[in-house]
């Protein structure tokens, strides 16, 4: 007998861009994030659940904290300002998740993001922690995130 083992698995990556007050590009920042355990079981409620669906994951958070990220998170570790972002799949195995938190929302050193299933509080699926990135009060940001799944 032959066994056969699937080797499912996701990577979570992040584009953050923050454009000045006239549009121009001042800063990009690229990295891999952190799937949250708490992620991981929103994944598989999605897969199981036939009465209420769980909310779905299309809000991005933006923040200061530096601590490493953990599968343990369940939040930012301060968190500066979030928004409802569009859904979007670019291939058959990518959820994207492209986000614009505008002049005056999440003013401040970025050094952290995550993604949310809720305007408030709700369930953190990933995080990633960055060089700090200053973003200014008339300053917007671009934040595309990428899960792609294996």
């Amino acid at each position: 007998d032959t066994w056969f083992r699937d080797h499912a698995g996701c990577v979570g990556s992040v584009l953050m861009k923050i454009f000045g007050p006239d549009n121009e590009l001042k800063d990009v920042s690229v990295g891999f994030n952190v799937m949250t355990t708490a992620g991981l079981a929103y994944i598989v409620s999605r897969i199981q659940t036939t009465a209420s669906t769980p909310a779905v994951m299309n809000y991005q958070a933006i923040g200061s904290g530096s601590t490493a990220a953990s599968a343990a998170d369940t939040t930012l570790q301060t968190e500066l300002g979030r928004a409802a972002g569009t859904l979007s799949a670019p291939t058959s195995a990518t959820d994207r998740l492209v986000t614009t938190l505008g002049a005056g929302v999440g003013t401040g050193t970025i050094q952290e993001t995550g993604r949310l299933n809720a305007s408030s509080s709700g369930t953190l699926y990933n995080r990633q922690v960055i060089s700090s990135r200053v973003k200014g009060a008339a300053d917007s940001m671009t934040v595309t995130h990428d899960v792609t799944f294996s």
